[in-house]
């Protein structure tokens, strides 16, 4: 909408809401990264909006976050949870992880295969650990490739445990993970380029496996919890049957 059109809406004709839709604005986004013309203009907007659609800003705001949380309440979501069940989700989120990291590992040996001989050198996991000099020699080099890889799989896959879900999110997380990592805190770190130095073919690659550990975690995770509570879960009520005192053997 241009500057014009914006001129044209009411700036403060509803001054008993004022102070309610200041707050939801400051919910909505930070409003210090824009300068006060185009704050006022977002502002004259939303009030035009409230005006004539009749929404209270109260109900606007909750109706913004369930469509972005799935749900009106302000804290986020592990804060809603109790101690023991954000601690649950992470060890499953991990297990998740270290699951998710097993397919993507797979997937990356098969498509470096695919690789121009120019390019088929090692891959990021172990450039990282020749930069931060954790081996001795060839062998250890290998092994703390694997240990970090993993790793960083299963702390990864704790987070997204306790993040909302939603249908592929886990490709969306998995592709957040890579640029978070290649064009945030490992050229930020200094241990590794920017992504956008690498080249075209190995970025494809990195970011084709990454979609994997992702679609590949959400997957892990959900039957991780469907196992907890269908495969390995007893109802509170329910009791030891005959058969199941006689597997677990006598005095059990």
């Amino acid at each position: 909408m241009d500057e014009a059109r914006a001129s044209n809406f009411p700036t403060l004709e509803l001054p008993h809401q004022a102070g309610r839709t200041q707050r939801m604005l400051h919910h909505l986004g930070d409003p210090s990264g824009y300068c006060a013309a185009a704050l006022e203009r977002r502002a004259a907007r939303l009030f035009w909006h409230l005006s004539v659609c009749k929404i209270h800003p109260e109900t606007l705001h909750r109706r913004v976050r369930i469509a972005l949380h799935g749900t009106s309440d302000p804290q986020p979501c592990w804060a809603r949870l109790p101690q023991e069940d954000v601690v649950r989700r992470m060890i499953l989120g991990a297990l998740a992880g270290l699951a998710a990291t097993m397919a993507m590992t797979g997937a990356m040996r098969q498509l470096q295969a695919l690789l121009n001989e120019r390019s088929r050198y090692p891959l990021p996991p172990r450039e990282i650990v020749d930069h931060l000099d954790m081996h001795g020699d060839e062998r250890q080099a290998r092994t703390n490739t694997l240990l970090a890889h993993f790793g960083f799989g299963a702390i990864t896959g704790a987070v997204f445990a306790i993040l909302p879900r939603r249908r592929g999110s886990g490709t969306l997380y998995g592709l957040g993970v890579w640029a978070a990592s290649y064009l945030g805190w490992i050229p930020a770190a200094r241990i590794l380029a920017p992504a956008w130095r690498h080249p075209a073919q190995r970025n494809l690659l990195m970011i084709a496996v990454h979609m994997v550990w992702g679609t590949a975690l959400a997957k892990s995770l959900n039957e991780l919890e469907a196992a907890e509570s269908e495969a390995f879960g007893r109802p509170s009520d329910a009791k030891v049957s005959a058969l199941e005192r006689r597997e677990r053997g006598p005095g059990r």
